[in-house]
């Protein structure tokens, strides 16, 4: 079945139910999964993902079945082990492989529907860590609206290419400025580090909702 491209693969669906297709999609190559979730229907869409989102770990013989069904080609023999194919893990992996717009909608919809399971997909489709692939100028308009406490506090952990893309994304006199405070900070909670990556995605996200900057793009990672 993951040979097929993402029409046949659509089409072989048509008539399952949700819970069918999550945990199909969920077992599939990501890319692959993303566009044939772009071929459903709307209405089935969301249900998929929020099927998905809530699956547990499940033997590897409802796997063979279900796919047996589907195609007759697959073998189920073998050793009986658990695996996971949903999660918020996934169906924000496959969210951030689908069209933006139908995305953003899907994401709403998983809100709506079950609010945590939408902040913990919300949470991985883009973390502090992404911000290592904004471009300069988005980092710089992020920069603008951030506190320089939050920031010293959330580069605490950060990766030495993130914090370097940050520091480039400053004036010298501020990057050294922030490099000073960096290592005067001492030890901190892991909660207050958390809250402060939180408030800048927050922000992030608030002015990709406004137009005013691109995440998740085709730009190179730097």
């Amino acid at each position: 079945i993951s040979g097929m491209d993402a029409r046949q693969i659509s089409n072989l669906l048509t008539a399952e139910q949700p819970q069918t297709i999550a945990f199909l999609l969920g077992s599939m190559d990501v890319h692959k999964a993303a566009e044939t979730l772009e071929l459903l229907a709307p209405d089935i869409r969301s249900e998929v993902v929020l099927r998905m989102g809530t699956l547990e770990p499940t033997s590897t013989d409802i796997l063979n079945k279900v796919v047996k069904n589907l195609s007759k080609h697959l073998d189920s023999k073998g050793d009986r082990t658990m695996v996971h194919f949903g999660g918020a893990n996934r169906v924000a992996s496959i969210l951030n492989n689908m069209d933006k717009s139908m995305s953003k909608t899907l994401l709403a919809e998983i809100e709506e529907s079950d609010s945590v399971l939408g902040a913990q997909v919300r949470h991985k489709m883009f973390s502090f860590n992404d911000l290592i692939s904004v471009s300069i100028p988005d980092m710089q308009r992020i920069l603008r609206e951030v506190e320089v406490t939050s920031l010293v506090l959330a580069m605490k952990p950060a990766t030495s290419a993130l914090k370097e893309k940050i520091a480039s994304s400053l004036s010298t006199r501020a990057a050294e400025s922030l490099q000073d405070e960096l290592e005067m900070l001492g030890s901190v909670r892991l909660k207050e580090v958390e809250a402060a990556q939180e408030a800048i995605i927050a922000i992030v996200r608030q002015l990709e909702e406004d137009g005013e900057i691109t995440i998740g793009g085709d730009d190179e990672l730097v």
